[in-house]
């Protein structure tokens, strides 16, 4: 597994479309420098690659050598985004053990007994329980506290974290597993933008990965905006699960013993989280669809915050659909990166607003929201 660490936050201080052309460049540099039959590369998902050879073990440390070669991808600034690699049975096993080697570059214990222990070790601490009996996670006090602390970390990674928190909310990090959305965007991106639709009407095409959606809409050959949407809170949500599967498994008295139980753990937590992502991501692009059904194109950007607004009328009757953070451009661009860029200028400043309880704003441009910040002395 060849991971690539740091993407959110340098998405947050680059824009995704300069981050993804960097890590291109990179792939580049693997693809060229493992260039051999007996050798296969996967993009597995937006974070890394997982590497195949023949025959095992001798050509696994010919990877290894070559794969230290490589440069480590720069955006410039000094800023560079982390890599690292590991050897593993499968995608999901690399995709987990290759993030905790990022952490715990020198733990020496067999991987399954070193979770066990630490997270067990974390729980306890945080909690200020002696054993796992005490442990309560329901506390509300604690639960405040766990939302903050996650809210920080996913926001500024984990330097400033509480040091009772710190080592607990690490854990339930480290413990992901890809999300089932997750695709290669670039591909998914370019294919929406350059598929052609039919003469008459608005048409929506979509590309995903993970919580980030994209939505094209188009007439004959011309697109004519690109909403940008995403949903709020599934990364916080996932960690909240996943406490509660690995906290109720371990005190139960069961064991960490082999990876699928870690595998089994996080894909509980995961799959509600990916089902109430995926219905409120369904459910927005289908009010977008309603809402351009009938509409003429000099209307667009009315429906456009028609339907945003539909949406957060229905999120108030419904607790089980998330948060949509979205905007769009007016642009008619084959640029992903531009258009990534774009989409996360407009994403940061809604953020901006986010914080200081302004939540149900559309971003119908990146001017519109910086005139927005400006009036209200936030910027």
């Amino acid at each position: 597994r060849v991971g690539i660490l740091g993407i959110k936050k340098a998405n947050a201080s680059h824009g995704p479309g300069n981050v993804n052309q960097t890590i291109d460049a990179y792939e580049k540099q693997l693809l060229d420098q493992l260039d051999d039959q007996n050798v296969k590369v996967y993009k597995t998902d937006f974070k890394g690659y997982y590497i195949t050879c023949e025959p095992m073990p001798s050509c696994a440390d010919a990877v290894n050598e070559k794969l230290s070669k490589l440069q480590v991808p720069a955006l410039g600034d000094d800023a560079n985004l982390g890599i690292t690699h590991i050897s593993s049975n499968s995608y999901k096993e690399g995709y987990v053990k290759a993030r905790v080697k990022s952490h715990f570059p020198n733990q020496d214990l067999p991987f399954e007994r070193f979770i066990e222990k630490e997270f067990t070790q974390a729980l306890l601490d945080t909690t200020k329980s002696k054993s796992l009996e005490e442990v309560n996670i329901q506390d509300p006090d604690f639960k405040a506290q766990l939302d903050e602390q996650i809210e920080e970390f996913r926001k500024n990674g984990p330097d400033k974290l509480k040091p009772d928190f710190k080592r607990l909310v690490l854990m339930l990090d480290l413990l992901e597993i890809p999300y089932a959305a997750s695709t290669d965007i670039d591909n998914e991106l370019e294919k929406a933008l350059l598929t052609k639709a039919p003469k008459t009407g608005l048409h929506i095409y979509s590309a995903q990965t993970g919580d980030d959606l994209f939505l094209i809409i188009k007439k004959g050959n011309k697109t004519l905006r690109t909403v940008g949407a995403d949903a709020r809170g599934l990364g916080k949500l996932n960690m909240v699960t996943r406490l509660e599967e690995f906290s109720n498994h371990l005190k139960s008295g069961a064991e960490i013993k082999k990876m699928d139980t870690i595998f089994e753990l996080s894909t509980k937590a995961i799959k509600d989280a990916d089902e109430l992502m995926d219905k409120s991501m369904g459910l927005y692009e289908e009010l977008l669809k309603k809402e351009l059904k009938f509409v003429h194109p000099r209307d667009l950007d009315v429906a456009l915050k028609n339907t945003h607004l539909k949406y957060n009328l229905k999120l108030k009757q419904d607790p089980e659909l998330m948060r949509i953070r979205a905007g769009s451009l007016a642009a008619n661009s084959k640029d992903n990166t531009r258009l990534m860029n774009r989409i996360g200028a407009i994403h940061n400043r809604l953020k901006t607003l986010e914080k200081h309880g302004i939540n149900e704003t559309f971003g119908s441009s990146c001017i519109n929201l910086e005139l927005q910040l400006l009036k209200k002395g936030l910027k």
